[in-house]
């Protein structure tokens, strides 16, 4: 039962976790936060030191990744990448409020598919905030098409979401099988999406700008052009290391060192800058709220143990759709990044070789119910101002911006425009997934 002391316990010590994640009181970090709560769940007897060890084996690389990436982008951002991609955007939108936003939100979606959305909450929001606000415009319509942009267009690649590649990981699949059932599924999304945000914001976006942009060129600072090549050549390299079956973390090291020691010997940026430029809470939060998953999925296991079993009892569709449902109602009830890592462990129980029911399906029922989950904690944060790290950095810089987007505001709007674009992804998912 769920009164028991251990299950109540552990649902408890989440609970308050992930308070203090979102809440932060004196200005406690996510990371010290996890730190704390996965510390109160070893002394207590809730997780033990095999959680702390799997959390730290497990999530190695990916870290070590997400670290290079945020270095990479740090830096180039630094060297003013990201102002001169800004300033393209201004500039092709040829004094046009529509085909501006329109451009920040294809800048985002770029962003977010090559570099991660976590890039894009901590690079395009404030980007977009010194764009607009100068024009006069507001704000708020930009700022939000900036959050949803960075869940949405996450879907695609392994490298777009921190969830991607830890499902990636227990998928086995490859590189090109990832992308030829989530790319389809997350361009309808990003296309409906967009669409859905012209219609509701239409009349707030300026008919024309009356800005002088000067013509397009690169900027011959060697700060720059250093870090746009190598920016462009570990992207190119991590599409490569993917479709060859290669880990991705050597090749964002290698481009993140490389641009470090050019910008560090070069005196374009100083050691303490540039170690600003990494969120240092990520790494703790990720291995904190893993061990603080396991804790609770250990104790609410017998409850949860039949869950596959019935999944397998559905109709291929409504398996797919039901993953979906639950972890986007998961997601934005407790963060995707937690409700990734209790997916996982509750993916990981169902046999390799388990069918779904009605064999309309080619797949197994763990790799339907893992690219729901996919879905569901990439599209799904969309509802909340909780749902994901990434909307809750997004908002939190455009509040030190000036620009305040309350909770309900965005929630009224993730209704209206993100429900349909994940409702008709799910569906060309389904299609993609009952092909031989």
């Amino acid at each position: 039962m769920i009164a028991q002391p251990r299950v109540a316990a552990a649902l408890l010590l989440l609970a308050v976790t992930l308070w203090l994640v979102l809440a932060r009181p004196r200005g406690l970090s996510e990371g010290a936060a996890a730190a704390l709560g996965a510390a109160i769940a070893l002394l207590t007897g809730l997780a033990t030191l095999g959680d702390l060890v799997s959390g730290l084996t497990g999530t190695a690389g990916i870290l070590v990744f997400l670290v290079s990436v945020m270095l990479l982008t740090g830096l180039a951002g630094a060297a003013g990448v990201f102002r001169w991609a800004a300033g393209l955007a201004l500039l092709t939108a040829r004094g046009r409020g529509w085909l501006l936003f329109v451009n920040v939100y294809l800048l985002g979606a770029l962003i977010t598919l090559l570099l991660s959305l976590d890039v894009t909450a901590v690079v395009l929001t404030p980007l977009v905030c010194a764009l607009v606000l100068p024009l006069r415009l507001d704000a708020r319509p930009f700022v939000l098409a900036s959050a949803f942009v960075a869940n949405t267009a996450s879907l695609a690649l392994p490298v777009s979401n921190l969830t991607n590649m830890l499902v990636y990981d227990l998928l086995g699949v490859g590189f090109w099988d990832f992308v030829h059932y989530l790319a389809l599924p997350n361009l309808l999304a990003l296309v409906l999406n967009l669409a859905l945000l012209l219609a509701l914001y239409w009349r707030r976006l300026p008919g024309r700008l009356r800005v002088s942009t000067p013509s397009f060129h690169l900027p011959p600072d060697p700060f720059f052009r250093s870090s746009l090549a190598l920016l462009s050549l570990t992207v190119l390299s991590l599409l490569i290391a993917g479709l060859a079956g290669w880990p991705f973390w050597p090749f964002a090291l290698a481009g993140a060192v490389l641009l470090a020691a050019l910008s560090l010997t070069g005196g374009w940026i100083t050691p303490r800058h540039a170690a600003g430029t990494v969120a240092w809470g990520l790494p703790p939060f990720v291995v904190g709220m893993s061990v603080l998953v396991a804790a609770v999925y250990r104790a609410v296991e017998p409850l949860v143990a039949d869950l596959p079993a019935a999944a397998a009892r559905l109709p291929g569709p409504l398996a797919l759709a039901s993953a979906v449902a639950a972890t986007t109602l998961g997601a934005n009830g407790v963060n995707n990044l937690p409700l990734s890592l209790a997916a996982i462990q509750l993916l990981r129980t169902i046999p390799a070789d388990a069918a779904v029911s009605a064999a309309a399906a080619h797949h197994t029922l763990r790799d339907t119910l893992a690219f729901g989950t996919l879905i569901g904690v990439n599209l799904g944060p969309n509802l909340t101002v909780t749902g994901s790290l990434a909307t809750m950095l997004c908002l939190a810089s455009a509040r030190r911006a000036g620009v305040h987007v309350t909770a309900w505001e965005f929630t009224r709007a993730g209704l209206l425009v993100s429900l349909l674009p994940m409702a008709v992804a799910t569906f060309a998912l389904w299609l993609l997934l009952g092909q031989p």
